[in-house]
């Protein structure tokens, strides 16, 4: 005859608890990672003086980054979205116009069961010598901030130029200060992980201001490590953020033209369990993966709501 139960007397023959089949916490079904990033800043335009040398633009902001695993949605329940686009670029000198700064991008946000996810457009990059254009010296702030605009002087002097806009607590860095000298560049634009750079240091005086400062680091993307994102723009090269990595558009060289700003993304990935209904406003992308049991969703473009049902 098989074995029917244990019995609650202990090995010892005292009283002891029955044992019971050991079960593990089953797993929460709703429960999903989730990536809200927003549009990034656009670089500043670069501005020449003949016989004196170039400026180079500063590079916008990275877009900020809100990411969790939770529970986040309820089923048969509208939750809207709205994501942010990139900010636009500052043009270069074209005589009689000026350069001028790049502007911010645009929060991308997602409602969810506990209140609004809001990503903060990045800051956008000043213009090459500032106090010929009459722009703002200092980059924006953001997601993470812009890089600051650089000072034209007509004599050999190496200190600060604009200051780096200011980047939001938990979602960027700052931007890096410009430089004030002959020919000179701005800041980079900050990034997810890192501020932007500069190569202005207190009582030092550096031979050449050619290269263009880089931008703050960003990340790379889960499984793919050749993609990063939410990087910050460099100073100088006039390139435009991709679309959908919250990447700074960077500055632009000598009266060239900045790059515009990376629009933002919601990325949600969850169990197959679940089926998302995207509202007719909002561009998307739908991957299931038998394999893994996870569905994966890319949000790119628009205004609308989401929704989530059983399968």
């Amino acid at each position: 005859m098989s074995i029917q139960s244990i019995t609650n007397s202990g090995f010892s023959g005292t009283k002891a608890r029955s044992i019971v089949k050991a079960e593990t916490e089953p797993v929460n079904i709703y429960k999903m990672s989730y990536e809200v990033i927003a549009g990034a800043g656009g670089g500043g335009g670069g501005r020449n003086h003949p016989g004196w040398g170039g400026h180079l633009g500063a590079g916008g902001g990275s877009g900020g980054k809100i990411s969790g695993f939770d529970q986040i949605f309820d089923l048969s329940t509208n939750y809207a979205v709205s994501i942010g686009a990139g900010g636009n670029k500052g043009n270069g000198y074209s005589a009689p116009t000026n350069a001028n700064n790049g502007s911010s991008g645009s929060n991308t946000t997602l409602a969810y069961n506990g209140g609004t996810f809001t990503a903060v457009g990045g800051g956008y990059g000043s213009s090459g010598s500032y106090n010929y254009e009459g722009n703002s010296a200092n980059g924006g702030n953001g997601g993470s901030g812009g890089g600051g605009g650089s000072r034209f002087n007509t004599f050999y002097n190496y200190n600060a130029g604009g200051a780096g806009g200011t980047g939001t607590a938990g979602q960027g860095q700052n931007g890096a200060y410009g430089v004030q000298r002959q020919a000179a560049n701005g800041g980079g634009g900050g990034g997810f992980t890192n501020a932007g750079k500069t190569n202005y240091s207190v009582n030092t005086t550096p031979s050449s201001s050619g290269q263009g400062h880089a931008g703050g680091d960003g990340l790379d993307w889960t499984n793919h490590p050749s993609f990063e994102y939410i990087k910050g723009g460099q100073a100088g090269s006039g390139i435009s953020g991709s679309a959908n990595t919250g990447t700074g558009g960077t500055g632009g060289n000598a009266n060239g033209n900045g790059g515009n700003g990376g629009s933002g993304l919601v990325y949600l990935q969850y169990r197959n369990e679940l089926t998302i209904t995207v509202g007719a406003g909002l561009t998307a992308s739908t991957t299931i993966d038998t394999d893994s049991g996870l569905t994966t969703t890319y949000i790119t473009a628009g205004s609308d709501d989401i929704s989530f049902a059983l399968t």
